[in-house]
């Protein structure tokens, strides 16, 4: 190609990065602006906000390298759009990153009760962060709010996926990003969705699930939601081992074990606190 193309083509990439420096200034405004009018109570507008539009997968990947981690980014392959879903709040970082501990020490648990000492130390490794927080959907990218993969398949796509939805999504939204996450096998075997919403005390939150090629599962906790026993079934989100390590030998490692359970309760207690405190 010659050189004068070459120089003709950076020219042109630099104007479109300029762009979506400028789209992704905008869209963070429009994210803060519905931040402050929801918490006053009012009517806001819910993301995600269109950074840019008709950009290559290529660009996209290069901009988004350089962007701070935080933001929350996605990507359309079918209309090269750009989108942000906001800047996670106190709120929203401390659940996502409860929830991934909650399933990382069930887990622990289970390599405990199958092999002891041994297995327990085995276990707490075999389960980490996905090596790419960006993951590729059926006709998009995005990344999640928190991810897991088995220690042995880390070339493959997550075998669990979580997003949370506060003041930067509509739970109808959330729910859709769910079945969007799910429509493809090796993607994400389950996926877990959190949507707080109302007053500090006294929250309203709803905990979707579902599984590859199931319905979703949901649990709704309103004002004054009586959690008060962690053995009722209702309050017991189960994970299937076999989803949670599909394609990994660390399978093994938890012998019969059939899932594992993570208390819902213990989840709506951190987020009403995190609520009351941000």
């Amino acid at each position: 190609m010659p050189n004068a193309i070459k120089k003709q083509i950076a020219s042109l990439s630099g104007v479109v990065v300029t762009q979506m420096d400028q789209g992704l200034l905008k869209a963070k405004d429009a994210y803060f602006t519905s931040v402050k009018l929801a918490a006053q109570g009012l009517e806001s507008e819910h993301g995600p906000w269109i950074v840019a539009q008709g950009i290559t997968p290529a660009l996209f990947e290069m901009w988004s390298a350089k962007q701070e981690s935080r933001w929350k980014l996605a990507y359309e392959t079918d209309r090269g759009r750009v989108l942000l879903y906001g800047d996670p709040s106190r709120v929203h970082e401390n659940t996502g990153a409860f929830i991934s501990d909650l399933i990382v020490f069930a887990v622990e648990d289970a390599g405990l009760e199958a092999g002891g000492m041994a297995g327990r130390n085995a276990a707490r490794r075999a389960l980490v962060p996905a090596a790419s927080p960006l993951c590729q959907l059926v006709s998009s990218s995005k990344e999640p709010d928190f991810s897991r993969t088995p220690r042995d398949c880390m070339q493959h796509n997550p075998t669990l996926v979580g997003e949370v939805a506060y003041m930067n999504e509509s739970f109808p939204e959330l729910k859709r990003e769910l079945t969007r996450w799910t429509a493809r096998h090796d993607l994400a075997q389950m996926c877990i969705n959190t949507g707080p919403q109302g007053a500090a005390l006294d929250p309203h939150l709803t905990i979707v699930w579902k599984h590859h090629q199931q319905q979703h599962q949901q649990l709704a906790f309103g004002r004054g939601s009586a959690c008060v026993s962690a053995v009722l079934p209702q309050y017991q989100f189960r994970i299937p081992m076999d989803a949670l390590f599909a394609r990994s030998s660390l399978r093994s490692l938890f012998g019969e074990r059939e899932h594992i359970s993570i208390d819902l309760c213990e989840i709506r207690t951190l987020i009403t606190e995190s609520l009351a405190s941000s």
